[in-house]
């Protein structure tokens, strides 16, 4: 692969992680510019949501009518670059919502275009790349609140403006990407049709649920401890940002262990390292700390076993679509659940709930391994 569509794939990753992580420290200026309801306010993310969801799906049945890589990402990266402007200008919220909706296709095509491009371009390094590209999104969520923290006056639109820059700039960059040729795809054994689908089904249904681990975690730690008292209000506000910096390590650090071990051993040993974190939260006094280490070894799993899925699945022609939207699905339907049973229970549902699904996606990765085994002894190989 080109080294500008290399860099133009950590630029397109740092700009979504910094568009996932303006929208909420951006709130109370909405509140104030647009005269809003609490209720209302949550639009922005849905209407995001809404557009990542169709960017991920549209691209996804592009690539299988022939749709060029190059194609799609220049796409992609014009609706980013029309869609934050939109927010940025917007004279009322419904040109708002419309901006953030145009952004969330944008932000949906780079995100499975560049997974797509890192999965199948660099063979057995594939889950180095995935790693460190993520990482780079990473990067980017940390970098939104300090974007709007920073802005001229405080004022949100400055940090729209500046992505919507930054996405004119990936442009000319991903005009020569080009699909991987066949032979730097690694070689993948033949499997019957019946044999693909429940491997990609395991699959879907293990990202649908990692997805709603990562975001409730994120989504809910704030509330939990700032309900127990158990740390500063201020500092209950900024450790969210704290689990994005450990998630980022962790897939930093999956990197250099992606040298030494299978894709296939790290997404399990991290997920169940994590769902041992989450169960540690229960101990009040240790709480923060344990949501933090459960970010540093959740953080390999989506990357790395994006690196598994291509190694078994053919992850063209829509597959990979399939999976990252059920992912993307997973942190809409979960967190919301969270918060009913919070509300009903106490807020030491968050660390139950949390640790249930992570036990339950730790169990969907042991069956893909099980499933795997029990089809090569079937071959004989």
């Amino acid at each position: 692969m080109q080294k500008r569509v290399v860099v133009a794939g950590f630029l397109g990753f740092f700009i979504i992680g910094a568009v996932q992580a303006l929208y909420g420290p951006a709130i109370p200026q909405f509140l104030h510019v647009f005269h809003l309801t609490k209720a209302s306010v949550g639009l922005a993310v849905s209407f995001q949501f809404l557009g990542t969801v169709i960017g991920i799906m549209l691209s996804g049945f592009s690539e299988r009518a022939g749709f060029k890589t190059n194609h799609r990402l220049v796409i992609s990266c014009a609706c980013l670059v029309v869609g934050l402007l939109m927010f940025a200008l917007a004279p009322s919220w419904g040109v708002a919502l419309t901006g953030a909706a145009v952004a969330g296709l944008g932000y949906g095509g780079i995100d499975i275009n560049i997974n797509l491009l890192f999965a199948t371009s660099f063979g057995r390094r594939s889950a180095v790349m995935l790693n460190l590209v993520n990482a780079a999104f990473g990067v980017g969520a940390i970098a939104g609140p300090i974007l709007v923290a920073a802005a001229p006056g405080g004022d949100y639109r400055w940090s729209f403006a500046v992505l919507a820059a930054l996405s004119v700039v990936m442009l000319p960059m991903v005009l020569t990407a080009r699909d991987a040729p066949i032979e730097d795809v690694a070689i993948r054994p033949a499997r019957s049709a019946g044999s693909l689908l429940v491997l990609t089904g395991l699959f879907i249904a293990a990202y649908f649920v990692y997805v709603g681990v990562e975001t409730g975690v994120s989504g809910w730690e704030t509330r939990f401890l700032q309900e127990l008292n158990l740390v500063p209000v201020a500092m209950a506000a900024a450790l969210p940002s704290l689990f994005w910096a450990a998630l980022t390590a962790g897939r930093l650090l999956a990197v250099v262990a992606s040298r030494f071990a299978k894709a296939k051993v790290i997404v399990v040993t991290s997920m169940t390292l994590g769902v041992f974190c989450l169960a540690l939260a229960h101990f009040t006094g240790i709480s923060a700390i344990a949501f933090t280490a459960a970010g540093f070894f959740l953080g390999p799993v989506f990357p790395t076993g994006l690196a598994w899925l291509g190694e078994h699945v053919s992850i063209a022609g829509g597959t990979l679509a399939l999976v990252v939207s059920a992912a993307a699905f997973g942190g809409v339907v979960f967190p919301p659940i969270i918060g009913g049973l919070f509300d009903t229970y106490g807020p030491l549902v968050v660390p139950t709930v949390l640790s249930a699904l992570g036990a339950i996606c730790v169990l969907l990765f042991v069956g893909l391994l099980r499933f795997r085994h029990a089809r090569t002894a079937e071959a004989g190989v």
